[in-house]
């Protein structure tokens, strides 16, 4: 029976293979036998070791078995099980290809922990399998598997039990296991396993001794499954990098959209911000104007004193200019000699900060009649001091009031 995970430690599993099977072959195949190691054996020198007696065990060849065995270091006893290779047909060998590990169901459990005294047993549906820890030793001093075919009815099967059950220990307590089933396995091939309630997790190093296939061809396929591992990491891991890089470019775009439409934000705001100074300089200066005297008089004043003798001004009008604070002071005159115009034009620039234009000329008869023009800066014309004022003297010789 090839079995799958039926729950899978994501975290764990992300970085391997998917393939994750495990294949539990029927209990009844397999004979099981204690054997006698040395207490400070090493693994290999214990393969050695059950290999020999496997010779004297089986009728047939080692070549001709598939095998495991289960020891755990410092014990002086290893259990092995065996079974006669033609007991399988191709077509479940040929599954066993895809599995991470190939082994009995029972060994399920040997993997974990028992006390001494304690007595399992697993009712599976070719085989009845018994095992005893008769002593302080991990491994089973007893071992019994009792194949029954698959129609054997209930009642047979219980009765079958209870005569192999005296044989082993009487008054010993008892553990009823169910089939076992794969639960998760790591990249490590660290196995879990569940059996009803129980939950067994088998190491790697157990997990390739108890595994039957041939030795050499599962180290070979241990070798190419951690090729396979690594491979499919650095798939996994420049894959993550394509995402990364896909995701990084996705969030340059989204910032860039959003820098441009904060900088769209930003331009219109500055833009309305532009408006806002525009508005307030444009009402400060009007604030200004509105604040400052026109002063025409002494504009009039200014201009009067460089008018040549013959010209004669008839009408003025004054105003503020808003956008520079300049006053501009426009009159009319007419005089009796045309060149006067020209000199007084250039007589009016030689004022400071002041500009003067001759708009308009006309002849009539011997007087011409023109429209000059004079802009002076702001501080070009100043307001008359305001004169005091001066007590009123009575007639002359008057004599001063005496106070009362």
């Amino acid at each position: 029976m090839t079995t799958s995970p039926n729950k899978f430690d994501f975290i764990s599993q992300f970085f391997a293979p998917p393939t994750r099977l495990a294949a539990l072959l029927p209990d009844g195949h397999f004979f099981v036998r204690p054997v006698t190691v040395a207490p400070d054996a090493t693994p290999e020198v214990v393969a050695e070791q059950v290999e020999l007696a496997l010779e004297s065990l089986s009728p047939f060849p080692v070549a001709q078995l598939y095998h495991g065995l289960y020891w755990l270091p410092g014990s002086t006893r290893a259990l092995v099980f065996a079974a006669y290779r033609k007991r399988f047909s191709a077509e479940e060998t040929a599954a066993w290809s895809e599995a991470e590990v190939v082994m009995p169901s029972f060994a399920v459990l040997l993997a974990a922990p028992a006390p001494a005294g304690a007595v399992r047993v697993l009712m599976s549906a070719d085989a009845i399998t018994i095992f005893h820890w008769g002593d302080e030793s991990p491994v089973p001093s007893q071992a019994i598997i009792h194949p029954l075919a698959p129609e054997t009815p209930e009642a047979e099967r219980l009765a079958a039990r209870d005569q192999l059950l005296r044989t082993v220990a009487t008054g010993a307590t008892v553990e009823e296991w169910a089939p076992p089933a794969l639960r998760s396995m790591t990249d490590s091939r660290q196995t879990t396993f569940t059996a009803g309630e129980n939950e067994v997790i088998i190491a790697p190093d157990l997990i390739a001794t108890l595994d039957v296939r041939d030795k050499v061809e599962l180290a070979e396929r241990n070798r190419a499954h951690t090729n396979d591992i690594m491979l499919w990491r650095g798939f996994l891991a420049l894959a993550g990098v394509i995402v990364l890089c896909v995701v990084g470019q996705g969030a340059v775009w989204y910032g860039e959209s959003k820098v441009g439409e904060r900088t769209a934000e930003v331009q219109a705001r500055d833009k309305v911000v532009a408006e806002i100074q525009a508005t307030k300089a444009a009402a400060d200066q009007i604030a200004q104007v509105t604040a400052r005297r026109l002063l025409p008089l002494e504009m009039l004043n200014l201009v009067r004193e460089k008018r040549p003798e013959n010209i004669v001004l008839l009408n003025t009008s004054a105003k503020i200019n808003v956008t520079d604070n300049s006053y501009t002071l426009q009159a009319t005159g007419t005089t009796t000699v045309p060149d006067e115009v020209e000199a007084f034009k250039t007589a009016l620039n030689t004022l400071p900060d002041c500009t003067a234009d001759i708009q308009t000329t006309t002849q009539q008869a011997d007087t011409t009649r023109f429209t000059v023009i004079v802009t002076f800066a702001a501080e070009a014309v100043q307001p008359e001091p305001t004169k005091p004022a001066t007590a009123t003297s009575g007639p002359a010789g008057a004599a001063a009031k005496p106070a009362a």
